[in-house]
């Protein structure tokens, strides 16, 4: 890779070692009953049944449009109770490996959930965010016993060394470049049945090179779900980072970094609660509601507007990549202004989407980021 690559991957990780992300509290662990569309058996009914995928889509959108902040009806509705045990869902992921790259910190807990018996390889670049991960997946397999000696446990019990070689844990911890660590494979693993990439892609100072190796990373017949940023969604972020961004990677001593680093995390975190609270200084919808999704966490506020690589990347570009690998499109959703919500399951629905989406994005109509699923 590049030596400027090299540098910002150092930053980078430098930066999610002091804001991990997402950092919400251990104890608070994802509910995979309400994160249907995260489990590979869903890619699967995108791909081969699309009218069972579009149902579950269309409810789950539709009661989070009545209940957008606390989803408990989604647990009454026939589709997704029970749904780790709904017959259409035909795997537990058992005998299949699958890949979170740039798994943060809750990621893997939810993926663990829904796939109990899978192979779970985690990437990051930041060792502290996979540790949190640790963390949050020792309390996650112990919650239902919890007791004073299981806190204990948890809080006196030395964390696993990370690891880069296949443990024979279910979980395999791997700190470091993404992009390396697919295109060298030190692990030695075989292709991935399933890969989940969100919003990592447009961190990537090769982001096409990046693609190809998650592409090559995949089984035959293996799904890809990721989420990218739409570039106009961006600009607000974009405008906080020229004028504040680059003020913490400047010095060539880490420790001044870090420190001035952590400085304008909260000076930025105030200066978000102010726009917010006290003045509506931000007319616009979309800013609005880009600051109140962002809520009042510092790591999270950070993550959004100190971020040292934030590239745009072009919704066009990448679908170029897309039509170059041959690759299917079975599932495609964004949020587009006076539209909604859109989404199509199944090849022939995803792609029609697909081409909306990319419109909406040349005339800055998207409301929200793009998650998809790929089948090769």
């Amino acid at each position: 890779m590049l030596q400027v690559s090299a540098t910002s991957l150092k930053r980078m990780a430098e930066f999610y070692n002091v804001c991990p992300y997402p950092n919400r509290f251990f104890l608070l662990l994802p509910d995979p009953r309400r994160m249907p569309l995260a489990h590979m058996g869903f890619a699967r009914l995108c791909a081969d049944k699309p009218q069972h995928a579009e149902k579950i889509w269309q409810r789950f959108r539709r009661v989070r449009a009545i209940h957008p902040h606390a989803l408990s009806s989604v647990l009454e509705t026939p589709v997704f109770s029970n749904a780790l045990d709904n017959p259409i869902f035909e795997t537990d992921g058992q005998n299949l490996t699958m890949a979170l790259v740039g798994c943060g910190t809750d990621e893997p807990v939810l993926l663990r959930a829904l796939h109990p018996k899978a192979v779970l390889h985690h990437f990051d670049l930041s060792v502290r965010s996979l540790k949190i991960a640790q963390w949050k997946l020792r309390f996650w397999h112990i919650h239902h016993i919890l007791s004073l000696k299981s806190l204990v446990l948890i809080f006196l019990s030395p964390l696993k060394t990370l690891r880069s070689d296949v443990s024979p844990s279910l979980d395999v911890f791997i700190p470091g470049d993404a992009y390396e660590n697919l295109t060298q494979n030190p692990q030695g693993h075989k292709p991935y049945d399933h890969i989940q990439c969100f919003g990592v892609l447009h961190h990537q100072h090769n982001p096409h090179d990046f693609f190809q190796a998650l592409i090559q990373a995949l089984a035959p017949k293996g799904t890809l779900r990721m989420m990218v940023y739409s570039t106009q969604g961006r600009r607000l972020e974009r405008r906080v980072q020229k004028k504040w961004g680059l003020a913490w990677s400047t010095s060539p001593y880490k420790i001044l970094r870090i420190l001035s680093l952590m400085g304008l995390k909260y000076q930025l975190f105030f200066w978000h609660i102010w726009q917010q609270v006290f003045f509506k200084v931000v007319k616009r919808q979309s800013v609005r509601l880009r600051f109140r999704y962002l809520g009042f966490s510092k790591n999270c506020v950070a993550d959004a507007f100190l971020h040292p690589s934030d590239w745009p990347l072009s919704l066009r570009s990448l679908d170029q990549q897309i039509c170059k690998n041959n690759i299917q499109m079975v599932f495609c959703e964004a949020k587009i202004y006076g539209q909604g919500w859109v989404g199509g399951c199944g090849p022939h629905a995803a792609q029609k989407v697909w081409q909306d989406i990319l419109k909406a994005e040349d005339v800055g109509d998207l409301e929200s980021n793009i998650t998809f699923i790929l089948k090769k």
